[in-house]
């Protein structure tokens, strides 16, 4: 099992049923970790596609290490239920926030304020929730513990993305937000980073093809330089070494893996 100084390290993934933040899970165990896999498991309103189900989070919990809870992000209180278990399987030394939704495919003006709001509750109420309840955590303990903050976002935080201006502010704010944290983090030994991905295939890039009226999310592969899809597993790579001794100098940072999307 991952240890730091004999101590077990725990992770709490959000999103964690499917997509980036199921890769991440799926990663973390396979290394040692002991991970809190938490996901809604239920369908939001105004959310235009199926959101994951209670059987791809179960499944998880066939793989060593593994807890899972089915969670709202959006619920602070929920989201301490999540520390609390972490911290009862050892020492939680990572929060990875992945939980996210997209809704668009209008212009801005023609956009709700409904779907705007369910937008910034998921996407940036949701890590902040969940990095606020796991730093109550981990700064209860000495100034020498260290600790991984992660926020995935997207490359539309810092290119504009047509017809998802809502969702691109609401990723905006988590880089932002993460940025601020690592400098109030200052003097600690836990770091704040986000990784933001271009089109990755996952069930919300599926989603976004339909906003597209687009046949297959394989067309948005157009718009990388490399021409081709991220991966989950990519993304989780790069989480997976911004968790490492190698990235502790790291902190405040956006990693973008676009495929050269902000080229194009």
């Amino acid at each position: 099992m991952e240890s730091q100084n004999g101590v077990t390290k725990v992770a709490i993934v959000s999103g964690a049923a499917r997509g980036i933040g199921r890769a991440v899970t799926t990663e973390l165990a396979a290394r040692g970790w002991r991970v809190v896999a938490i996901d809604i498991c239920e369908n939001i309103p105004l959310v235009p596609y199926a959101l994951s189900r209670s059987e791809e989070l179960q499944s998880l919990s066939n793989l060593d290490g593994i807890q899972i809870m089915e969670i709202d992000v959006r619920d602070p209180q929920a989201c301490v239920k999540a520390v609390e278990l972490a911290d009862s399987l050892g020492q939680l030394t990572a929060a990875i926030a992945c939980a996210g939704v997209v809704i668009g495919g209008e212009p801005a003006w023609l956009s709700t304020p409904e779907s705007a709001r369910i937008l910034f509750d998921v996407n940036y109420f949701g890590v902040t929730n969940l990095m606020q309840v796991a730093l109550t955590s981990m700064l209860q303990s000495p100034q020498d513990r260290p600790g991984r903050l992660i926020a995935i976002s997207s490359a539309g935080a810092k290119r504009p993305l047509n017809l998802l201006s809502h969702y691109c502010a609401s990723k905006a704010a988590v880089s932002a937000f993460m940025a601020n944290l690592a400098l109030e983090l200052s003097g600690t030994l836990i770091t704040a980073n986000t990784v933001s991905p271009g089109s990755t295939a996952t069930p919300i890039l599926r989603a976004s093809a339909k906003l597209y009226a687009l046949a297959s999310e394989e067309e948005f592969k157009v718009h990388h330089t490399t021409k081709r899809l991220i991966s989950p597993s990519e993304v989780a790579e790069s989480v997976l070494f911004l968790l490492s001794d190698a990235a502790s100098s790291i902190t405040g940072s956006e990693l973008l893996i676009d495929g050269g999307l902000r080229l194009t």
